[in-house]
């Protein structure tokens, strides 16, 4: 499989490139694309966190439950005060890190079920539903994150499954092409109970009208475009200047 490394700089890019073009084109604020920055990245480490591999293990873990820990305690910022909100996030790390992700160790095996195309739906149903119950935020924008995780865990199956290809190796395909990215497992049981929370957690989640509604509107691709590349010249529009900088210093 593609290394912890490979996993994160390629999502983080990818990510940076989507919702910089989202931002810069008026479908994003700032708050939300810090979430959906976020939520890419731990969609690129999401799939590991059922490994074996002491590093990965220790490392994918440690991160989801530093990040999931500030979605938390950023839905709290106005009603705790700073020491208040450190230990709730302390508390929460360490219900994460040793109780959550504990009894899911013990459960799965590596390159299961979690390592399948219906767990990217699930996770992207749980980041939705959390996002929607623990912010005020409008479903477009929820659904716009919750995409993001998506898109990160799938960057995570598809390097799996092309490194599983060894292209640069002429010892052919590894033996384990196949298995990142699939719809079940030989475990029926587990993939049964999957489907079966997918199903569920949709059903909970927030309308999806306005993200259909924008997805669907020509305009807003168009304002995609539009913004991707300047219109009057590289940096034309930049608002700091050295010069402003060098006489508010001085």
């Amino acid at each position: 499989m593609a290394g912890f490394k490979a996993h994160f700089f390629t999502a983080a890019v990818v990510g940076g490139i989507g919702a910089t073009s989202l931002l810069s084109a008026g479908m994003l604020d700032q708050n939300s694309l810090l979430l959906c920055f976020a939520a890419v990245v731990l969609g690129g480490i999401l799939p590991d966190i059922d490994s074996d591999t002491s590093t990965v293990l220790t490392v994918s873990f440690t991160s989801f439950s530093i990040i999931f820990s500030f979605f938390i305690i950023m839905s709290q910022a106005e009603y705790l005060s700073t020491i208040e909100l450190l230990l709730f996030w302390f508390g929460v790390f360490l219900l994460f890190k040793l109780v959550v992700f504990g009894l899911f160790t013990s459960l799965t095996v590596h390159r299961g079920i979690f390592h399948s195309i219906p767990a990217a739906f699930l996770s992207m149903f749980i980041c939705s539903i959390s996002l929607s119950r623990l912010y005020s935020l409008d479903n477009r924008t929820v659904w716009v994150v919750s995409g993001f995780l998506f898109i990160g865990f799938m960057i995570h199956l598809i390097l799996d499954e092309l490194n599983s290809l060894n292209i640069f190796n002429l010892g052919g395909v590894s033996k384990s092409f196949g298995t990142a990215i699939k719809f079940y497992s030989p475990n029926i049981a587990a993939t049964g109970l999957l489907y079966l929370a997918t199903a569920t957690l949709y059903t909970l989640t927030p309308a999806t009208d306005d993200l259909l509604t924008t997805i669907t509107d020509p305009a807003t691709w168009q304002q995609v475009e539009e913004n991707f590349y300047p219109s009057n010249g590289w940096f034309t529009g930049i608002k700091f200047k050295i010069w402003q900088w060098w006489s508010f210093s001085n």
